[in-house]
């Protein structure tokens, strides 16, 4: 990482290994990682998200069901080996979202970091443990997430 960047990988990297594409490519860019071992991610939610237009008119709050999301993307970029020179997609199959607790609302115009520590793979299965936080480390939301490749 040179001394002019503050993230390790970008959004077009992420884009070369997740199949999700806006307004579901829930990840901007990646802070730190490991492979296979963990992630620190970034998102930035904007009041113009698409999904705001309906949660909720007026005062909008970036959905929950989104939040978990942006948890299983980060989870299944944790296999991702970012020094290849050539990327495969990480095509994610069935989701388990377990142990979630949403513990502050989160409004528009905020970035928040999406940490998730691997706890198991095996075969086919990734299953982590993180959490969300805002700028200010306020825990957003925690949770482990479980998903079959």
């Amino acid at each position: 990482m040179g001394a002019c960047c503050r993230y390790m990988y970008s959004y077009l990297d992420v884009r070369k290994y997740l199949p999700q594409r806006d307004p579901f490519l829930f990840i901007d860019r990646i802070i730190s990682h490991e492979k296979n071992k963990y992630i620190n991610a970034q998102k930035i939610f904007k009041s113009d998200d698409v999904f705001l237009k309906g949660h909720f008119p007026g005062n909008p709050i970036i959905p929950g069901v989104i939040l978990i999301e942006a948890m299983a993307q980060a989870s299944g970029l944790i296999l991702c080996d970012f020094k290849q020179k050539k990327s495969e997609k990480i095509v994610q199959g069935y989701l388990i979202s377990s142990n979630t607790k949403f513990l502050k609302k989160l409004l528009p115009n905020n970035t928040v970091n999406i940490i998730m520590n691997v706890t198991l793979i095996a075969d086919y299965i990734i299953k982590t443990s993180g959490f969300i936080e805002d700028k200010n480390k306020n825990l957003i939301a925690k949770g482990d997430i479980s998903i079959a490749l």
